[in-house]
C-alpha cells in the first residue's frame, strides 16, 4: 500500500524517501521522548509532494479488547471532497503565531538572540511558525521593497535553536495596509514584489547551524479590514511571484478572525492552505474548562472551504482568551482546548490539519518570557514527537472517549486518549497489526495530563505499561481519569 504525502514538512524528518530514513533524531530511533534531549536538525530545503511506503504496518499479531482496540491495518481516509486516500497526520497541527517573538526584532533585546529563551522553546519544537512583525521603527521591508535584514537578523541566525527536531516551517503575514511599511499600503503588484524579494532572502539565508532557513511560504494580512475581492485580487497577485522564486512555496489565508470568506479558495486558485483565527474571551481560573465548547468547536467549520488546490485548513491562530489574562492559559485547559480542537479538525478532515495557537512566547501561549513552559507546551512537546504520520482506525471503543492512532516511523505506534466529561475509565488497550514486533509482547511509554498540570512548568507525567504479559498486543489495564490527555507510544 502506499499514500500521497503532500507536503513539504515531510521531506524534513517524518518519513522515509527513496528507501531512506529521514527520521534521524536519535531519540526517535531511541524510543525516547524525553522533551529535554535534542535531535539532529533536518533539511530545509522545499521539496516536491511525494509517494512513500506506509510506515510501519501489519507486522504484529492480531489483537483484541471490548474495552479498545487501535488496528495498524485499518486505514481512516480522509473525508469525501478533498485529499483523496489514508490521513496523514501533520506536525503543523501543532503551531503557532506570534508578534511577542518579533517584538524586538533587530534590536539590542531580540527574543531570538536570547539563548535562554531559544533553548527552552527547542524544547517543545512548534512545527508550524506563523511570525507577525511590528512596523516602526524598524519595518520588514524598505522603501524599495527590499528586505530590511537587521530585522530578521536574529530571527535567521538563531531559528534553528527552536527547532532541533529539523520538523518546522516558518511562513510570514506581511501586512499590506501600511502597518509593516515605509511608505504606506502598497499596491497589489507591490506587495506580491515585496513577498518575493522577502521569499528569495530567506530561503537563501544560511541560519548559524549551516542549514538554508525554512520557510515554507507566506501569510496574508492578518485580520484584514477589506473585503473579500480586495484581499482575494493581493493574494492573486502574490502567488505567482512567490511561486517564480520556489514553485514550492505555499500561501495560506484568508487570515480573518473569525471562519468566513468559505469560497477564499475559488476566488484564489493558487491557495493551498484555508486558515483563519478563533478566539474566545474567558477570563478564568486555572480550572476554567469553558472554552472547549467556545473555540474548538469551529474547526469543523473550516472544513467546508472550497478551493481546488486546497491541502491545509484549521486554525492559524487560536486560543481561550485574546485578552492574554485567564488563569487557564497557564494551566491544563489550554492543553485540553488545542486537544479538542485536534480531533474536531481531524475528525472531519478533508485536507492535512493546521493548529495553530497564539503567542507561542507571551501570557498567553506556550512559554512565558523566562522560559517556563506552560502545560500546553508540554503538550505540543509529545504531539509534535509522537503523534504524526497515517491514522488508522480504532474500531472498538466502548469508552465513548476520543482516540487517535498513528504510525510516527518505522517500529513505532501511538494512541492518544482524550477523556473530557465520560467519568473515570479503565480497561486494556488492544494494539492490534501493530508495527513494533511479531510478538505482540513490549512495553509502552504512558504520558497523561491531569488536573494536576494546574501551573507553568507543570508536565505531564510519564510511566509505563506492559503490553503483552497476558494476550499479545493488549496493555495490561489502564486508567483514564476525567478530564484526562493519555498518549500511549511505542
Amino acid at each position: 500500500m502506499v499514500v500521497t504525502l503532500a507536503p513539504t514538512w515531510l521531506a524534513r524528518g517524518c518519513f522515509a524517501v527513496n528507501g531512506v530514513n529521514l527520521v534521524t533524531a536519535a531519540n526517535l530511533a531511541a524510543r525516547s521522548y524525553s522533551i529535554t534531549e535534542t535531535a539532529t536538525q533536518g533539511s530545509s530545503s522545499l521539496t516536491a509532494p511525494f509517494t512513500a511506503a506506509t510506515l510501519g504496518t501489519g507486522t504484529g499479531p492480531v489483537a483484541f479488547s471490548s474495552f479498545m482496540t487501535a488496528d495498524f491495518t485499518s486505514v481512516m481516509n480522509y473525508r469525501p471532497g478533498g485529499l483523496s486516500g489514508q490521513q496523514i497526520i501533520s506536525p503543523y497541527g501543532w503551531g503557532y503565531m506570534s508578534s511577542s517573538w518579533m517584538d524586538h526584532s533587530g534590536q539590542s533585546n531580540d527574543y531570538w538572540n536570547n539563548s535562554t529563551l531559544t533553548t527552552a522553546f527547542g524544547k517543545i519544537n512548534p512545527a508550524l511558525c506563523l511570525l507577525k512583525a511590528p512596523g516602526s521603527p524598524n519595518y520588514l521591508w524598505n522603501a524599495d521593497l527590499s528586505v530590511n535584514g537587521a530585522h530578521f537578523a536574529g530571527l535567521m541566525n538563531n531559528f534553528y535553536k527552536t527547532d532541533p527536531l529539523g520538523v518546522a516551517g516558518v511562513m510570514l503575514l506581511p501586512y499590506w495596509d501600511g502597518t509593516s511599511s515605509p511608505t504606506g499600503r502598497l499596491s497589489n503588484n507591490d506587495y506580491g514584489t515585496m513577498l518575493a524579494n522577502m521569499a528569495s532572502y530567506m530561503l537563501n539565508f544560511t541560519m548559524g547551524n549551516g542549514k538554508k532557513f525554512p520557510l515554507i511560504g507566506m501569510c496574508g494580512q492578518d485580520e484584514p479590514g477589506d473585503n473579500e475581492a480586495t484581499c482575494a485580487a493581493y493574494y492573486n497577485a502574490a502567488i505567482p511571484k512567490l511561486k517564480a522564486v520556489n514553485s514550492k512555496l505555499m500561501m495560506f489565508g484568508p487570515i480573518l478572525s473569525s471562519p468566513g470568506m468559505k469560497d477564499f479558495g475559488t476566488l484564489v486558485p493558487g491557495l493551498e492552505g484555508y486558515g483563519c483565527n478563533c478566539f474566545s474571551n474567558l477570563h478564568g481560573n486555572a480550572n476554567s474548562m469553558d472554552a472547549l465548547n467556545m473555540s474548538a468547536g469551529h474547526v469543523t467549520d473550516w472544513n467546508t472551504a472550497t478551493g481546488a488546490n486546497l491541502k491545509y485548513s484549521g486554525f492559524t491562530s487560536g486560543g481561550s482568551d485574546w485578552d492574554c489574562v485567564g488563569g487557564q492559559l497557564k494551566s491544563y485547559p489550554e492543553a485540553f482546548l488545542h486537544c479538542k480542537a485536534l480531533f474536531n479538525g481531524l475528525n472531519t478532515a478533508k485536507q492535512q490539519y493546521i493548529g495553530c495557537f497564539w503567542g507561542g512566547l507571551d501570557n498567553c501561549g506556550l512559554m512565558d518570557y523566562n522560559g517556563v513552559i506552560y502545560p500546553i507546551g508540554y503538550w505540543y512537546a509529545q504531539g509534535i514527537r509522537k503523534l504524526t504520520g497515517p491514522r488508522w482506525q480504532v474500531p472498538t471503543n466502548s469508552s465513548g472517549m476520543l482516540t487517535l492512532a498513528v504510525t510516527p516511523g518505522p517500529g513505532r505506534c501511538s494512541l492518544l486518549v482524550y477523556n473530557v466529561g465520560n467519568g473515570s475509565k479503565s480497561g486494556p488497550v488492544a494494539l492490534s497489526h501493530w508495527p513494533v514486533n511479531t510478538t505482540g509482547v513490549a512495553t509502552a511509554t504512558v504520558w497523561q495530563m491531569t488536573t494536576a498540570q494546574n501551573g507553568p512548568g507543570k508536565d505531564g507525567t510519564s510511566s509505563t505499561v506492559s503490553v503483552g504479559g497476558t494476550t499479545p498486543g493488549v496493555t495490561a489495564s489502564m486508567n483514564f481519569p476525567d478530564p484526562s490527555i493519555t498518549i500511549i507510544s511505542i
